[in-house]
Formats: structure tokens, C-alpha cells, sequence
């Protein structure tokens, strides 16, 4: 959703100022919220028809969508200073190193694993020097975060 909002902002035009209120709004809705308003991603998650199987299915979807969420909180406190320091393309590689985070535990990577692959994506980035103490910082929070 990030991504799709930086493109736009991206583009030519007397919208900036517009543009980054609608991204500050877009990083303060909850994880996972979908255009119909519906939180849950998995739409099995409710049903209790297939007994334990669901239930642990259910316990392990959980575990990962408290994970993604510590990592979306990291995201939402690390892009303002991005944005302000970097612009809309150094928040969107920070939104993407989050992704990769992401990907990593929906894998099945320990968190402290995914918590690395975030600091290897951030390392790899080459942020210019005004953004890459906030990198860093963003990398402490899920560090923290996961771990």
C-alpha cells in the first residue's frame, strides 16, 4: 500500500504537501486493513470446523501477524524521518527491506532470522548519509521488536 502511495507522490505536481499527509494516514492504519475494512487476512481463520488442525494453523497465523505488526510499528515510527531526510524512495526501500522481513517469517524463518534479513536489506541499500541513522534505528526497532 506504501509503495503504491510513494509512486504517486512521486509524480509531477503542486500535491506534496497533500501527498505526504495521505502517507502519514496510510502508515497509521492498522496492519492488514483491506479496502473493505476487514482486519482478519485469513478468512479461514475463523472457521473451527477442522478442530485442533485450525487451531494450531490459527495459533501459528497469529504469532505471524503480531510479527508483522511489531514490524509495521518500526515502519510507521522510522518513515516521517525518512521522508524528511530522504524522500518518498528511501521510504519505500525501508518499506521494502520491511517487507523482506515479512517474507521471511510467512517463510518460516526464526525471527531473529528475519530480523537479519531486514539489517542485510537496509545494509545493502546504501542509504545517503541524512537517512542512515535512521535506518539504523529502524533496524535496532525490529531487532527489538523480533527478537
Amino acid at each position: 500500500m506504501f509503495r503504491r502511495a510513494a509512486g504517486w507522490c512521486s509524480s509531477e505536481g503542486g500535491q506534496r504537501a497533500l501527498c505526504a499527509a495521505a502517507v502519514f494516514v496510510l502508515m497509521t492504519l492498522p496492519p492488514g486493513l483491506g479496502a473493505a475494512g476487514c482486519c482478519c487476512r485469513n478468512h479461514h481463520h475463523h472457521d473451527s470446523s477442522s478442530g485442533r488442525d485450525s487451531s494450531a494453523a490459527s495459533s501459528e497465523e497469529d504469532a505471524l501477524a503480531s510479527e508483522d505488526a511489531r514490524i509495521q510499528r518500526c515502519v510507521r515510527t522510522a518513515v516521517p524521518g525518512v521522508l524528511a531526510a530522504g524522500g518518498y524512495e528511501n521510504a519505500a526501500r525501508v518499506d521494502a527491506c520491511a517487507a523482506r522481513g515479512v517474507d521471511a517469517l510467512a517463510g518460516g524463518a526464526a525471527p531473529p532470522a528475519a530480523a537479519d534479513a531486514v539489517a542485510s536489506c537496509i545494509q545493502a541499500q546504501g542509504f545517503p548519509p541524512a537517512v542512515a541513522p535512521i535506518a539504523a534505528d529502524f533496524v535496532d526497532c525490529v531487532r527489538r521488536a523480533l527478537t
